[in-house]
């Protein structure tokens, strides 16, 4: 009974991650701007990343307004963005340490901020953050491209990223617009 009980836990899980990687690729859909909700695609991510959440035993908090609008986009690319910006606080956190996703929206705005209680971004590094292959990480571990990437799709949305940063606290907050241009 044990048995048959893992196995369909196991088979359940693997349905769950099957279903999460063809949304979260959207291997089925166009390039084309789509109404697309922003809270699906952060969602999906974390499932993709959940693995290295549980292997730093990470406090995840999810904040998420549930009535947030839909934003005319490419979720696809959009998804490249909330994976870039979460796996990057994943990194930055220690063992046992606390990420928070947030999204909120108004009338012109959706904004969805990645805080992590690392130890911040130095100020001597901060202008270089979004540049081509700059990377704090050791070599082997970054390429230097995930927030280079992530704010070229952002841009090309309508939208901006803004970093807040200091020991203990950094922010990445996208904004884009309810209206997004396609």
């Amino acid at each position: 009974d044990r048995l048959v009980q893992d196995i369909q836990s196991s088979a359940t899980r693997i349905s769950e991650l099957v279903a999460s990687i063809k949304v979260y690729s959207h291997m089925d859909r166009s390039a084309e701007h789509k109404p697309t909700d922003v809270r699906v695609g952060v969602d999906n991510t974390l499932t993709m990343l959940a693995h290295k959440v549980r292997q730093k035993s990470i406090d995840l908090r999810r904040d998420m307004d549930e009535s947030l609008p839909l934003v005319s986009a490419n979720a696809g690319e959009l998804n490249q963005v909330w994976t870039n910006l979460i796996d990057n606080a994943i990194d930055a956190v220690d063992e046992g340490g606390q990420i928070t996703i947030r999204a909120l929206s108004n009338e012109q705005w959706i904004e969805v901020a990645v805080e992590d209680d690392g130890p911040g971004i130095p100020e001597e590094l901060r202008a270089q953050i979004f540049d081509p292959f700059f990377t704090t990480k050791e070599v082997g571990i970054g390429t230097g491209l995930g927030l280079g990437i992530a704010d070229r799709i952002v841009k090309l949305h309508g939208g901006h990223i803004e970093v807040r940063t200091r020991p203990g606290e950094t922010v990445m907050c996208v904004r884009l617009p309810v209206s997004a241009r396609p």
